[in-house]
């Protein structure tokens, strides 16, 4: 209450309020309340969305990263060694692209293949409520981020494991993502937290239907051309990385270039002579008196 007022007078008080818990009633120190409660869940949510935020902007470096190492290794190679790696770029590319289907976060469809192939229970017994209490690991009578997240480890195994190229931290991320779609649909008063009635609910909605699919990571650019451009001047400003699908031109047409940048140049001018100022020229030399020589003594 002291550093409430103390907030309130002072001449920099606003500058103090920001360091006071924001999740309580400081007119009523003495007890903790539901309005309380209420407020602090409020407040840990703003915190994990500005986490969340966070989280996406270092992945995004994280893949710009990556792109600009293999356009700098790329640029110490011939044009063979070049052409022979970003081959080998496409095709693991494409199959990647090319997973098992990945059923929409949130779908009965994906909540009965997780029941049957994680679970190793029988199909005909699932029911989303029992699938619910099932996952909610400490009972609390909710799925938090952690659970929720683990129900997503299936679905983002099948686009990021199975090939040599496949990065854990994409793997997470992916998981990440379902995780926050999921909440963003279902998660009705934005506590970060689904009860059973917003699980049902949410299962059951137009937003949970399988055929909408899922637009992972590998389906998308995480990042622009100028944010990559911008970020690659940070790391090396006197380097400049190779353009993605870009070689260099064979040495038959790079000699063709040169004949024909050499054939546009105008011709060097003649040069001219420039006789030095205050020389005078050999007619005037002539007639330059002279000085009469010195007699010869005896």
């Amino acid at each position: 209450r002291q550093r409430l007022e103390l907030a309130r007078a002072g001449s920099n008080g606003k500058l103090i309020k920001e360091f006071l818990p924001q999740h309580i009633d400081h007119k009523n120190s003495e007890t903790f309340g539901q309005l309380d409660l209420e407020r602090l869940i409020r407040h840990a949510s703003k915190d994990l969305d500005e986490l969340d935020r966070k989280r996406e902007q270092q992945f995004k470096e994280y893949e710009m990263q990556k792109e600009f190492e293999r356009r700098q290794k790329l640029s110490k190679l011939n044009i063979e060694e070049r052409k022979k790696l970003e081959k080998l770029h496409e095709e693991a590319l494409e199959k990647k692209k090319k997973h098992p289907k990945v059923n929409h976060p949130g779908s009965v469809d994906q909540m009965e293949e997780v029941w049957e192939k994680v679970d190793n229970l029988e199909g005909d017994q699932f029911t989303p409520k029992s699938f619910f209490q099932l996952h909610d690991i400490n009972s609390d009578g909710f799925l938090d981020e952690g659970e929720l997240e683990a129900i997503m480890l299936k679905e983002a195994a099948k686009i990021h494991e199975d090939t040599p190229e496949a990065d854990p931290v994409e793997k997470q991320e992916e998981m990440d993502r379902m995780r926050e779609h999921v909440m963003k649909e279902f998660d009705k008063d934005n506590d970060r937290m689904l009860s059973l009635e917003e699980f049902m609910s949410g299962i059951n909605g137009t937003g949970a239907k399988n055929e909408q699919g899922w637009q992972s990571i590998e389906d998308k650019t995480v990042f622009s051309d100028q944010e990559f451009q911008q970020f690659s001047e940070k790391l090396a400003p006197a380097s400049t990385p190779i353009p993605p699908h870009q070689t260099p031109a064979p040495p038959n047409v790079q000699q063709a270039q040169v004949h024909l940048e050499a054939a546009a140049q105008p011709p060097p001018l003649p040069a001219v002579q420039v006789p030095a100022q205050n020389q005078p020229s050999e007619q005037q030399q002539a007639h330059i008196p002279r000085a009469p020589s010195a007699p010869n003594n005896p």
